[in-house]
């Protein structure tokens, strides 16, 4: 059965338009599972946590020294053992740096809220936990911190992880590929199961990104499952 939803609507109509889209089966959904290379050794020995809170403390004293200058550092957000883990590349540039925050967390919120899920029962993290200190982050800085985003995200212990923005999703699942590449399929990755869809800081302005991020919603709602509200 095909939807027979052809048009996407425009402005705030878009958000309360997934919701009842989700009565219908989301298109265009690929399940195949690519391989993956191996993680890359990191040059500093990281410990075996316990939990999250003793994740942060060493997080709170080492990363400074690893990044200097990089400012205060933007902790996780939400419940762990919650139905999502969602992670973006870094946080955007505060005074107070947050996950998913300002302009782009408002649009966030709507969208997880068009699909039932409420921000403050999710898991909201990032790669690199401060902004970057020039334009972007380099590659070896990324490499660098994925192992400890791994060990993070283990800690959560949710069933799955929504990486949001191409540079995002290429640096934590190791690949050259694009994103409309890794969009609307399971990607398992070091005993974890990983979605990718687009940011909402680049989603403004463009129907055709909130059109694909239309799909992606309605499919992970479904991969979520009833259990998952």
């Amino acid at each position: 059965k095909k939807s027979t939803l052809t048009e996407i609507p425009n402005g705030p109509d878009f958000f309360q338009a997934v919701a009842q889209a989700l009565k219908e089966p989301a298109v265009g959904v690929r399940h195949a599972v690519p391989p993956l290379p191996a993680q890359p050794q990191t040059m500093v020995p990281f410990p075996e946590f316990k939990d999250l809170n003793s994740y942060w403390k060493f997080l709170a004293a080492d990363y400074p020294k690893w990044f200097p200058n990089c400012g205060p550092l933007a902790r996780a957000e939400g419940m762990v053992h919650s139905a999502l883990t969602v992670v973006e590349l870094s946080p955007q540039p505060a005074a107070t740096p947050k996950v998913f925050a300002r302009e782009s967390g408002e649009l966030f919120d709507k969208m997880m809220k068009a699909i039932h899920l409420d921000r403050g029962r999710l898991y909201l993290t990032s790669l690199m936990k401060s902004p970057p200190i020039g334009k972007s982050w380099p590659r070896k800085d990324l490499a660098r911190m994925l192992p400890m985003l791994f060990r993070e995200l283990k800690l959560a212990a949710c069933p799955m992880v929504l990486l949001l923005g191409e540079d995002c999703a290429q640096a934590v699942l190791r690949t050259g590929a694009s994103l409309d590449a890794m969009r609307g399929m399971p990607i398992e990755a070091d005993g974890l199961v990983f979605a990718a869809s687009y940011h909402p800081a680049v989603m403004e302005g463009n129907e055709g990104l909130k059109r694909k991020a239309w799909d992606d919603l309605k499919w992970l709602r479904l991969r979520l499952g009833p259990e998952g509200a």
